[in-house]
């Protein structure tokens, strides 16, 4: 599926303006989804999981050195 960067901004602002206002409920949550999913379908996409993964890493990492 091309997914294009239109598409991703429109969703950002929408999630954007949905955590400014503080309705956080299920159109929300979905445009949260949706976001993620058309962000990740973007050339953009294998970066952000890298990413994504690095610091998640990073992060469970530092916790069992504790």
């Amino acid at each position: 599926m091309t997914v294009s960067l239109p598409m991703v901004a429109i969703f950002a602002v929408i999630v954007w303006y949905l955590l400014r206002t503080g309705s956080l409920r299920l159109g929300s949550a979905t445009a949260c989804a949706l976001l993620g999913l058309y962000t990740g379908a973007t050339p953009a996409g294998p970066a952000i999981n890298h990413a994504t993964h690095a610091v998640f890493a990073a992060i469970l990492g530092a916790i069992a050195h504790l």
